[in-house]
């Protein structure tokens, strides 16, 4: 059956100026305002990220702070709302063809930031360069070698899937997803810290390892009517440690800064100088367990630490009053989150006593907690987790690396233990489940032995245009998960924000999906900056 999702063009104009580069109070820089910003340049916003991106390449490092950086200079076919719906982004109009063939017409406007075109080729070209990364989950879907393109003209083209894929549309709104000119990645070798052109109303400027990203506003922005008042430059500014985010926005070295540490929120929240903004994101963390590892791979010791650790005290000793007890598989609110309750257990040190004896393991063992050394709630949860688990004679050494090492490690298989996080892209709880498959780049993460039971439960739910059928297949790969015993539930993600007082708050927009809060369209409140 032909499913229509067309949107014209006029509608498409217009969501996109809502949404996409949304109206402002007025132009970037208050005039004659007595007061400074952090560069004092009021044509410059000065951001802190957490984490060195490391790269501009859209299809590498699946940690948030890329996102952050690279989604302002590389535009998706689609993005998402403030509802989540999905709307048009370069596409201006789509429409199915049958349930396996996704028809795209690219807004004829839109062009690159060196003035040409984008263009089927160029969309091509993004999913071509994805297969092997840890995007083409997004691209292509899990049938990476059955899905192919057709290009039918200049700005039209089909993505043809072997299977329906109920989420393509939304997971081809991530920044993963981002389209940049074929031409000028062959003329620049690659090199994305060459300044390979991009679509959005950013182009990258400058990279200072470990130090700072600096985007320049595009000239030529082919939406520039939608967002007229952004600012000339942004500056992201690396602040990996915790507690030193919250003091450069307490003393004016940032306009905005993402993450500030659970222990510095009550503090920064009482400062009259700064706005404190939070979201509930799609993201849901959890205990990972390596399978692959000899002592891990006994399920009567994966029970055992089950056993051994109380999930929320974990949870408030590294979270405080942030987030709250992950009680579900994914993000219990989530549609297709099942509950899982009745595989979760109360701490009972004797209990997990007992199962490590008959694993064979009375004396207990030592393992290694792999960590990000600048996400302090991961560290300070880490250490409550081993405080318990040494009770039980389980000895847990924390091993705190750079978040872009984590994810390689992660990736690789070479940790025991972590607290790590997938995010339901989509919206919804496959986009968080297909993490779990053996052929994505995230599978090491648990090293689960095949499992087809798991695999067909997930794949199944994933080709089911039947809402009813989907979420039946979706629940089935929850409970699998946890009977399997890979992760342990810990936390539904809660991220924030601090904003200066003459940041105007409702030019800025918090992300759910990939934390890529939308930074295109921020103005100053001239009203505080002229007091």
């Amino acid at each position: 059956m032909k499913r229509v999702l067309s949107t014209i063009l006029c509608i498409a104009t217009a969501l996109s100026v809502l949404t996409a580069c949304g109206g402002s109070k007025g132009s970037a820089s208050p005039g004659n305002a007595s007061a400074s910003n952090a560069a004092g340049d009021w044509d410059v916003l000065t951001v802190g990220i957490s984490t060195d991106p490391q790269t501009m390449d859209p299809a590498l490092n699946s940690n948030f702070a890329p996102c952050q950086v690279r989604r302002n200079v590389y535009e998706p076919l689609f993005q998402f709302d403030a509802d989540y719906n999905v709307i048009p982004c370069l596409a201006d109009s789509w429409e199915y063809l049958d349930d396996c063939t996704l028809k795209v017409h690219i807004n004829d406007k839109a062009t690159f930031s060196n003035g040409e075109p984008v263009t089927s080729e160029d969309v091509m070209f993004m999913i071509e360069h994805s297969v092997g990364t840890a995007a083409d989950t997004y691209t292509t879907g899990i049938d990476k070698e059955a899905t192919y393109a057709s290009v039918l003209d200049e700005k039209t083209f089909c993505i043809i899937t072997k299977e329906p894929s109920a989420n393509q549309l939304q997971m081809l709104c991530s920044s993963f997803c981002g389209v940049f000119d074929k031409s000028d990645y062959d003329a620049k070798n690659g090199d994305f810290f060459a300044g390979i052109a991009g679509s959005g109303p950013y182009k990258f400027d400058s990279y200072v390892a470990g130090d700072n990203y600096v985007l320049v506003k595009n000239e030529n922005y082919w939406n520039n009517e939608a967002c007229p008042n952004r600012m000339g430059k942004i500056l992201f500014r690396i602040i990996t440690e915790s507690a030193n985010r919250a003091i450069e926005a307490e003393t004016g070295g940032v306009d905005i800064v993402f993450n500030v540490g659970a222990s510095d929120i009550d503090r920064v929240k009482a400062n009259d100088a700064l706005q404190y903004e939070s979201i509930f994101t799609f993201n849901a963390q959890y205990i990972f367990l390596n399978m692959q590892h000899d002592i891990l791979s006994n399920e009567k010791v994966r029970e055992a630490i089950k056993y051994a650790i109380d999930r929320e005290t974990i949870v408030r000793m590294g979270y405080g009053e942030m987030g709250k007890v992950l009680q579900a598989a994914v993000v219990a609110d989530l549609p297709g989150a099942a509950d899982v309750s009745g595989f979760l257990v109360q701490r009972d040190v004797e209990k997990a006593k007992a199962l490590l004896a008959e694993a064979g393991y009375p004396d207990g063992f030592t393992l290694k907690f792999t960590c990000d050394n600048s996400n302090q709630e991961r560290m300070d949860a880490g250490e409550a987790m081993q405080a318990q688990l040494a009770e039980v004679g389980i000895q847990l050494k924390i091993d705190a690396m750079d978040a872009a090492s984590l994810v390689l490690s992660n990736e690789s298989g070479a940790h025991d233990i972590t607290i790590y996080g997938y995010s339901a892209a989509s919206g919804e709880a496959g986009s968080a489940l297909v993490r779990f498959l053996p052929e994505t780049a995230t599978w090491p993460l648990t090293g689960y032995p095949q499992d087809d039971i798991l695999v067909d439960y997930i794949r199944n739910g994933l080709a089911s245009i039947d809402l009813d059928t989907r979420y039946d297949y979706y629940k089935k790969a929850q409970e699998r998960i946890m009977e399997l015993g890979c992760v342990i539930p810990l936390y539904s993600k809660e991220v924030n924000a601090v904003l200066a007082k003459y940041v105007d708050a409702d030019s800025f927009r918090m992300e759910k999906s990939f934390e890529t809060h939308q930074l295109w369209n921020v103005v100053w409140d001239f009203a505080y900056t002229q007091q």
